[in-house]
């Protein structure tokens, strides 16, 4: 009975598998850090908003009236857009991430995650996107109304 010897691998198929790896890893610590990102984003975005409305409480300014209602709402308006643009390019960021990972998935034959991830036809291709719109929607959305039950519910300082 003859045994047979394998055939080596190629130094350069080596290389090229153990950069493959290297690389997969990396592009899946990058997704993984830049979702925590995004969360840690939407927290001190609502937490910065709550100290600054805390410091304009405690400086006096209210009841909320129509010249101060700017004072109220732009700071923490300003907050929620600039970290809702912030996560936009984080998600731009992973998305452009997975369309390659996908396509090394589809070259390889091998159904990964990102295959599993890819929507049927027809249907919305981000829903993290869709989720990240609504909340970062709904701290614009706080950033007036806050306010407002202030003044509706007749808020005042606690200042003497």
């Amino acid at each position: 009975m003859a045994m047979r010897v394998p055939s080596p691998v190629p130094k350069d198929c080596v290389n090229i598998q153990s950069f493959s790896i290297e690389q997969n890893k990396t592009l899946w610590s990058e997704i993984a850090e830049s979702v925590k990102e995004t969360r840690l984003l939407e927290r001190y975005v609502v937490v910065g908003t709550a100290a600054y409305w805390a410091f304009l409480i405690k400086d006096g300014k209210v009841p909320l009236t129509m010249q101060n209602f700017a004072e109220w709402t732009l700071i923490p308006a300003m907050f929620a857009i600039l970290g809702g643009l912030r996560c936009l390019a984080l998600l731009s960021r992973i998305t452009m991430i997975g369309d390659f990972l996908r396509g090394i998935e589809n070259s390889a034959e091998y159904p990964g995650w990102e295959t599993f991830l890819r929507p049927p036809v027809g249907k919305h291709p981000k829903p993290f996107l869709s989720t990240a719109m609504i909340i970062w929607i709904c701290i614009l959305l706080m950033a007036f109304f806050v306010p407002l039950l202030f003044h509706y519910f007749g808020f005042q300082s606690a200042k003497c």
